[in-house]
């Protein structure tokens, strides 16, 4: 398990059950200031994907699709499944009233902080980032980055006197990309040279940028291009970048959820209760009838030591089952 004070590669941030509100106003600076944000719709799908990362944080909306009674037993579920217990959970609400406040910050540890969703954006974002902060979200990146080494769509062009070579990405974020050179194109490239009007394509989507040659990366079947986009990247560009970027992280999610049994514990009860089977495994399910039918069928208990047996109790010997 990686460090809680600061992991190096970061915490994946996962909002659970998110409104439109915050989906908007707040996981959007999120992912502009370079946190690597998810979003889990259901809340049945929420631990099988907490599961497959350990040290994440998760902030969970507990206005809506249980009462706030049992979002608390969901919570203290979490607690007590060491498959969960080093997520770092915290809660947002903007409906819930003190009484019922004072009980989760009573009967739950939320290391991610209580968060009340109905003060200004501002306000908001910046004590949850400041969470975030606390707990090593960034880790020592500063930059959100997604493969993209199996996107047909993914691409980079570029232009050579008369010639266009393209080539495929590897991965990017709003620094920089790497792709995949053809070793007899490497000599076209040379460490810390700059390449201008390299035309990137995401998707459907596309923009024209200037980068600077950072370092190829030479294997037997290819090479690797790694570029670092030139200041003064415009701004419209980024956000197709981030945009790309989220999506593709995300669908590894959506994936991973469709691959995952939907977890149909019924958090009305406690978390003990919600465990216990209805039936004793140690009870016949038998009716009263058939009860009173068994006591009067059954023979006498035989006052002679055993039946059928010429041995008397003081000659018989006990084995020690241990």
């Amino acid at each position: 398990m990686e460090s809680r004070e600061n992991p190096v590669f970061g915490r994946k941030v996962f909002f659970l059950n998110p409104v439109f509100s915050t989906r908007n106003a707040v996981i959007g600076r999120l992912i502009e200031d370079e946190f690597e944000v998810y979003v889990i719709d259901d809340y049945r799908d929420a631990k099988s994907v907490l599961r497959a990362y350990p040290d994440s944080i998760c902030f969970i909306n507990i206005d809506d699709q249980l009462p706030h009674e049992h979002w608390l037993n969901f919570i203290q579920s979490c607690e007590t499944d060491p498959s969960l217990e080093s997520i770092f959970l915290g809660i947002l609400s903007s409906r819930i009233n003190r009484a019922d406040r004072d009980q989760f910050m009573l009967k739950v540890s939320i290391p991610a902080g209580f968060i009340m969703m109905n003060e200004k954006p501002e306000d908001i974002i910046e004590t949850m980032e400041g969470i975030l902060n606390i707990n090593g979200a960034k880790g020592r990146r500063q930059y959100v980055r997604a493969n993209c080494s199996s996107d047909q769509d993914a691409l980079l062009l570029i232009r050579s006197g008369s010639k266009v070579y393209k080539m495929q990405l590897l991965d990017i974020s709003v620094v920089g990309i790497s792709c995949i050179l053809s070793p007899q194109y490497k000599d076209m490239f040379q460490p810390n040279s700059v390449v201008r009007d390299v035309f990137v394509t995401l998707g459907k989507k596309n923009f024209t940028c200037s980068v600077a040659v950072y370092a190829i990366n030479s294997t037997q079947q290819y090479c690797k291009l790694i570029l670092l986009f030139m200041q003064g990247l415009p701004y419209e560009a980024k956000r197709l970048i981030r945009s790309y970027v989220t999506t593709r992280l995300q669908q590894t999610i959506n994936n991973l959820i469709r691959g995952n049994i939907r977890d149909m514990t019924d958090y009305s009860k406690p978390a003990d209760d919600a465990k216990k089977p209805e039936n004793d495994a140690f009870l016949f399910d038998v009716s009263d009838e058939e009860l009173q039918e068994a006591k009067t069928d059954a023979d006498p208990v035989s006052d002679s030591p055993l039946s059928g047996s010429d041995e008397k109790p003081e000659n018989l010997s006990m084995t020690p089952l241990f």
